[in-house]
């Protein structure tokens, strides 16, 4: 499937399963492939949007590069009709919608997130790493020990990428009751409140 992002752009994305909604965002160097059987994996309980990031396999380009035009793709290619009909319902969503308009604006101010920046995080969290990228499972460790709330999973034998077979169950088991989870109170992030 295609869509176009605010700024023109022609983003490619797939969708596949029916249920909550998850996304899965590649890193750098992934055009979408390397998602494709995690989001087959997960299908059976969620609806997976999986979609090549800017520049990469059949989305297009428009320079400058700018953070905010990924955020503009992930909107196109994750808003469909029938998810901004369910997110409107919620009761949270005239909160989140009085915030909207700040968001961008405030992430450019806030710049990359300092670690210390997570201890704000109220979410339940799930960090997951394999035993055999000792960087990586480092960062992992590192990432946890600030969250107040995370679970972690090492995968024995796995890498960078571990296989959908392997953290795939881990992942529908938390995302399952996480999505059912209300929110935790909204702090802005180094307030304290």
């Amino acid at each position: 499937m295609r869509v176009t992002s605010a700024d023109g752009t022609t983003i490619e994305y797939t969708v596949r399963g029916d249920g909550s909604p998850v996304v899965l965002v590649g890193g750098g160097l992934d055009d979408g492939r390397e998602n494709e059987p995690l989001a087959t994996f997960l299908a059976d309980a969620f609806t997976v949007y999986n979609y090549a990031r800017r520049g990469r396999a059949g989305s297009g380009d428009t320079a400058p590069y700018a953070v905010d035009r990924e955020i503009d793709d992930l909107a196109g290619a994750g808003a469909g009709d029938d998810d901004v009909a369910s997110a409107r319902g919620s009761p949270a969503w005239p909160g989140l919608l009085t915030l909207a308009p700040t968001l961008a604006h405030d992430a450019a101010l806030y710049g990359p997130p300092p670690a210390d920046r997570l201890a704000a995080v109220r979410q339940p969290t799930l960090v997951i790493t394999g035993e055999t990228t000792g960087f990586f499972a480092d960062a992992a460790a590192a990432v946890a020990d600030l969250l107040p709330d995370a679970t972690v999973r090492t995968f024995d034998g796995a890498g960078h990428v571990p296989p959908p077979d392997l953290i795939g169950p881990a992942l529908r088991d938390f995302l399952g009751p996480a999505v059912l989870r209300p929110p935790g109170p909204m702090r802005r992030p180094g307030s304290g409140t």
